[in-house]
């Protein structure tokens, strides 16, 4: 028997850190729910856990850790993929999520913001 998921699900699964940030990171946090005896894969629990706004919110906070490391070759390779998946599925439901800042605009808010006037980041 062939299991249906959702066209969001199977799509995330075609990023690399979102399978890092299902399989990896919610798997051990028990975010997803499984136990020893789950019969469950996790791909199933992301498609019943999650909705398509959180997939799309995990989308978008993994793209932001990969523009705080633009000289990594794995995160831009990440970011790639994430900001087609983010493309393609930012307008459900007509409840858009402000697309994160680029890295230029990114150092430039940071350094007119009130977080960086307390140092708490070094620019």
């Amino acid at each position: 028997m062939t299991k249906k998921f959702r066209a969001i699900v199977n799509d995330a699964y075609k990023c690399e850190a979102l399978v890092y940030q299902f399989e990896t990171i919610d798997a051990d946090d028990n975010y997803l729910g499984i136990t020893w005896h789950s019969d469950l894969t996790i791909k199933e629990q992301v498609n019943k856990v999650y909705s398509d706004r959180g997939i799309i919110l995990e989308a978008l906070n993994r793209y932001e850790i990969g523009l705080c490391n633009p000289d990594d070759r794995d995160y831009r390779r990440e970011n790639r993929q994430l900001k087609k998946f983010l493309n393609k599925y930012n307008d459900v439901n007509d409840n858009r999520i402000v697309f994160p800042l680029e890295n230029r605009q990114l150092k430039k808010f940071l350094n007119e913001s009130v977080i960086h006037k307390y140092q708490h980041f070094n620019t």
